[in-house]
């Protein structure tokens, strides 16, 4: 067995140990939506333990958490006060009662920190720790989830048996509230070396799309890296499989885990690392949004995430578009490509750093 998988399973057994519930982050009661709301604009999250959230909860990330970032709650969260299909402010942790942080959690909090007030985000989270993404196909659930080891079996059942169909269910009960507007996975731990992964994840994108009548040009889907080398992260060559994504889901974005700090194990990010990761799940999204920050630029394609230095703007003019910093994003871009992957404009220095007196900290590489 690959030794990242091994290694994986071994620690994902920890996952169903309980947070004690002094430690719980208490939150507010559930959350009335008119729906539906063209304003509220909803994520789908999916994935494993990354997406989850690895237990550990740091007192910066328990709040207050902006009420315009919401969590509709895909499970009972029974000592959180929490009922499944209802709204609720989205204090950690996301997707059950035992998880921790993850990407998603500073992905919504940058995105209503950088939208207008106006804008309203919500996610749902439908994360099983340790499997493959062979559990989110319609086809191949039955057969995987029949061979999970316990502690998955037990996820599983908390998803009806299905996670994929669950998630869907919640997709559609979300849809009754606002509109969706992109689809977050961090999956690919436990395919390691796996060449087919991207088709895989294609037929589940596919699948999605298909049953909540959704177009991909509208949604894109943005995925995240693994523990990256730079951490010396035990899947990631994992990586390698994951940046060809885009060649077979031309909607598809991948984020960058350079940087992002890992915990011991190596498997997953410590709090830091979801910080990092999922602000740079959001500068992906906020960079394919059209300058209201509402609508999806169709054809957009952007690259890397990557923290930099801030220093001195320069302006170009002539044949090339003066920079500037972006209106809602507060950082500036590289450049703007179209489908075939051309310039169409360049919106920052060629050095590729912060516009100074912003709020930006990251830019396209």
């Amino acid at each position: 067995m690959n030794r990242c998988i091994q290694r994986l399973l071994a620690l994902t057994l920890a996952m169903g140990i309980a947070i004690p519930s002094a430690l719980a982050v208490q939150a507010p009661g559930p959350i009335q939506v008119d729906s539906p709301d063209p304003n509220f604009h909803i994520y789908l999250c999916f994935g494993q333990s990354n997406m989850e959230g690895f237990p550990g909860i740091e007192e910066q990330d328990r709040g207050p958490v902006d009420p315009r970032f919401r969590v509709l709650a895909a499970v009972d969260f029974p000592d959180r006060d929490r009922v499944q299909g209802q709204w609720y402010a989205a204090a950690p942790p996301l997707s059950r009662s035992h998880a921790g942080i993850g990407p998603a959690d500073y992905f919504g909090r940058t995105l209503v920190s950088r939208l207008p007030q106006d804008v309203k985000v919500g996610v749902v989270n439908v994360s099983v720790a340790g499997c493959k993404i062979e559990l989110f196909d319609e086809e191949e659930f039955a057969s995987y989830a029949a061979t999970a080891p316990g502690w998955m079996a037990n996820i599983i059942r908390a998803y009806g048996g299905n996670p994929y169909a669950h998630l869907v269910t919640m997709a559609k009960q979300a849809q009754e509230a606002g509109v969706i507007r992109g689809i977050l996975l961090h999956q690919g731990e436990s395919n390691t070396g796996d060449e087919d992964w991207p088709n895989k994840v294609k037929k589940v994108y596919d699948q999605l799309i298909r049953e909540l009548d959704l177009d991909p040009e509208d949604v894109p889907l943005l995925v995240g890296e693994v523990v990256h080398e730079d951490q010396g992260g035990v899947c990631a060559p994992m990586n390698a499989i994951i940046n060809t994504l885009p060649q077979t889901i031309p909607t598809a974005h991948v984020v960058s885990s350079a940087g992002c700090a890992a915990l011991r194990d190596r498997l997953h990010f410590s709090p830091a690392g979801y910080r990092a990761l999922g602000t740079r799940y959001a500068e992906t999204m906020l960079a394919l949004l059209d300058p209201t920050g509402c609508v999806p630029r169709r054809g957009r394609r952007v690259g890397r995430i990557l923290p930099l230095p801030v220093c001195p703007i320069r302006f170009f003019r002539g044949a090339g578009a003066r920079i500037v910093p972006h209106p809602i994003r507060g950082s500036a871009r590289r450049a703007d490509f179209d489908r075939a992957g051309r310039v169409r404009r360049h919106l920052a220095s060629h050095d590729g750093c912060v516009v100074p007196g912003t709020n930006g900290s990251h830019v396209r590489q």
